[in-house]
């Protein structure tokens, strides 16, 4: 057999892996077969934790945008995301664009994942 392909290798951490791929390259050396390290992946697979929703005190404490719309105060991190907010958005009152969902926005991703981060900090230290 000239090549073989579509191996799996799952491990829990990283050492595990490099220690088996470590294994199966010299292994395949001695059968006089070679690992083609550029078509060689890896996909990481980890359970997404389950966070409380995004508010928007988060989200001006976690990106401290300089951009803030003089109707309503919410912070944009340039002025074209201000420009659009005004334009589309706002409705110049201060408690409706607070209540005003930003899930799935970038604001929302990164302050989802600042709160992933502690959990696993919190959970694993």
């Amino acid at each position: 057999m000239s090549y073989a392909d579509d191996i799996a290798n799952l491990n829990n951490n990283r050492e595990e892996a490099e220690e088996l791929l470590n294994i199966l390259w010299h292994e395949s050396q001695k059968a006089a077969m070679s690992v083609n390290v550029a078509k060689t992946k890896v996909l990481r697979i980890v359970r997404k934790m389950q966070v409380s929703n995004t508010k928007e005190a988060e989200v001006e404490a976690a990106l401290k945008h300089p951009h803030v719309c003089d109707r309503c105060g919410k912070p944009y991190p340039n002025k074209h995301s201000l420009a659009v907010h005004q334009g589309r958005w706002c409705s110049g009152d201060r408690e409706t664009e607070l209540q005003r969902s930003r899930k799935g926005q970038i604001a929302d991703k990164i302050v989802q994942a600042s709160k992933r981060e502690f959990l696993i900090f919190y959970t694993v230290r």
